[in-house]
């Protein structure tokens, strides 16, 4: 899809800081401390690191992040062992074991990661209900806006909600009459994950209610990342619009033509 950007993202550097973080707490630790201090150190950082994919998966039942914590489990036991097989030490035999893992479970994680698995996919929610609307006309408004009314059963909400919480579409709130749908941004969905964010009301979100009828609230900050001032009334009937689709898609047993779509967008990996 040939389309021009509408939205902006800074959040790939962000995504490097823990990396370089980490590298520069081993390298210092190997260098102060020794070599063994360095891969334990390693080895316990990354055993903190596999619990945060594992509450992920069992809040999404996304698997990309079942292979994440995989593969963190695996380098903290290569970081674990390795001391113990410096100097042809006892475990020299043994360390191939979890080296072979960690590059197995690596190469899934890349596998998922390029083909956006593991991808949280609130920027192609933002980009999707702006393609087709104008700049100009109203401004933001923090009230939210009626778009439209879509027929569908329980079975098939239980089927949709499933769905677009798996492929990290949307998180799902449930409320007394409504559901609401929650794309979240990638570097923030951590704030959800852990349940340091509880109160989502002030995001931006999607609101389908008893009776079908879908209404949309934009937040102020998402609104701000459009690099134009587009006509809000219509952009919060373009968001509506776009779940609307996804729900008549997924009544059709077509949730693949759903990340088809985002993934034609082919905004970057860590937006």
């Amino acid at each position: 899809m040939l389309f021009e950007r509408k939205t902006t993202d800074d959040a790939w550097w962000q995504m490097l800081l823990i990396p370089v973080i980490v590298l520069l707490l081993f390298f210092s630790s190997m260098a102060i401390f020794g070599p063994e201090k360095g891969f334990f150190l390693l080895g316990g950082l990354y055993a903190v690191f596999s619990v945060y994919p594992m509450i992920v998966f069992f809040r999404t039942k996304n698997p990309g992040h079942l292979i994440q914590s995989a593969f963190f489990v695996a380098v903290s036991f290569v970081g674990f062992v390795t001391p113990f097989a410096i100097d042809n030490g006892p475990m020299k035999k043994i360390i191939p074991i979890p080296l072979f893992f960690m590059y197995v479970s690596m190469l899934m994680l890349f596998y998922q990661s390029f083909n956006r698995k593991i991808k949280w996919r609130g920027m192609e929610i933002l980009e999707l209900a702006g393609l087709a609307v104008d700049s100009g006309g109203t401004g933001y408004t923090p009230r939210p806006r009626p778009t439209g009314q879509v027929q569908i059963s329980q079975t098939e909400i239980a089927r949709f909600t499933d769905f677009v919480t798996r492929e990290l579409i949307s998180l799902v709130y449930y409320e007394e009459n409504s559901l609401f749908f929650v794309p979240v941004i990638g570097n923030i969905e951590f704030l959800y994950m852990l349940g340091i964010k509880q109160d989502y009301l002030d995001e931006t979100w999607i609101a389908l209610d008893a009776e079908g009828k879908l209404s949309v609230h934009i937040s102020e900050k998402d609104y701000l990342r459009y690099k134009i001032d587009l006509d809000f009334d219509h952009l919060c009937e373009s968001m509506g619009n776009v779940f609307a689709e996804f729900i008549q898609l997924s009544q059709e047993g077509q949730e693949r033509r759903i990340v088809e779509k985002m993934n034609a967008l082919r905004l970057p990996i860590f937006s």
